[in-house]
């Protein structure tokens, strides 16, 4: 039997396998690029909700400042702050300084959670891109084998038949 179709049998065979090496190792990138941009991800809802902690905490210092300053001109004035309007005043800010703080945390934890969700869909990408790259790869091996058997019996036949003229 003559080289050729031996030769062209191996090419084919070793086409196919980096075909296949290709398509894994490519898949293989993507995953691994899809894990990094989720843990970035995952990072920056972690530096949101610690942010929104700081800023709440600040904001609560603020208003106690301001009901400080609050209380201190009323009793300058010669009021009580300890029952009517001037409490009702004093209490109202406290009250309006605690709701902004939970605004506060409440965005900083909605913007982590709309990171840990982007983050999440990376990780569904590279999982679905090592999936893919795993079926490509077999894909591409079965095609190969297939032309490769075609190939040799087509070759073969080929050669019986100019044998026989």
């Amino acid at each position: 039997m003559p080289a050729l179709p031996i030769v062209a049998t191996v090419a084919a065979v070793a086409g196919t396998a980096m075909g296949a090496y290709s398509a894994v190792s490519s898949a293989q990138n993507a995953k691994a690029a899809a894990d990094y941009n989720a843990q970035v991800e995952q990072n920056a809802a972690l530096d949101a909700q610690q942010r929104g902690a700081v800023a709440a905490v600040e904001h609560d210092q603020q208003t106690r400042q301001l009901i400080a300053r609050q209380n201190a001109a009323m009793s300058a004035g010669g009021l009580d702050t300890a029952s009517g309007t001037p409490l009702d005043i004093l209490t109202g800010t406290a009250g309006m300084g605690k709701l902004d703080s939970l605004r506060i945390l409440n965005n900083a934890q909605r913007t982590a959670d709309g990171f840990q969700a982007q983050a999440g869909l990376d990780l569904y990408k590279g999982n679905a891109a090592g999936t893919a790259g795993y079926y490509g790869a077999a894909g591409t091996i079965l095609g190969g084998v297939g032309n490769s058997i075609t190939g040799y019996y087509g070759t073969r036949n080929a050669m019986a038949a100019d044998s026989s003229d």
